[in-house]
């Protein structure tokens, strides 16, 4: 199979949806859950996944036609609790996206899943979550 058919494929893949629908703000893609080895270093994140979902890095996906300011990459923010795999410390999270910032040209938006993690929302919430934000955008 070739990897582009999820983004491009003839039944309407997240390609064609956008070239019919540019008014779309934005894709939140989810880069966790997908094996223990997807997404969790910036060549498999950012240049080229391989694995059980070819074709679906960064990269590649903005090679299919979504423009690189649409994606926003998905992760969860608690190891523990929020998610099985795929998680990237904030601060190595921080590493990547800099990395990229400089190799792309641009700053990747970044979403974070943290229901239910929080239990003790919003008391615990807004300061767990800022500081995993503020690790995140450090140096942007």
């Amino acid at each position: 199979d070739d990897p582009s058919q999820w983004w491009t494929d003839s039944l309407g893949g997240y390609s064609t949806v956008y070239q019919n629908n540019t008014d779309i703000d934005w894709f939140n893609i989810q880069f966790y859950n997908q094996g223990t080895t997807m997404y969790v270093d910036y060549d498999s994140l950012f240049i080229e996944s391989g694995g059980s979902f070819p074709g679906t890095s960064v990269q590649e996906i903005i090679s299919y036609g979504i423009p690189q300011d649409k994606i926003v990459i998905g992760k969860y923010m608690r190891q523990d609790i929020d998610g099985s795999d795929g998680y990237v410390a904030p601060e190595d999270l921080n590493t990547m996206l800099l990395k990229a910032n400089t190799s792309f040209s641009f700053i990747p938006s970044v979403m974070v899943w943290q229901y239910p993690g929080l239990s003790d929302w919003p008391d615990e919430g807004p300061q767990e979550a800022k500081a995993w934000i503020d690790a995140v955008e450090a140096g942007f």
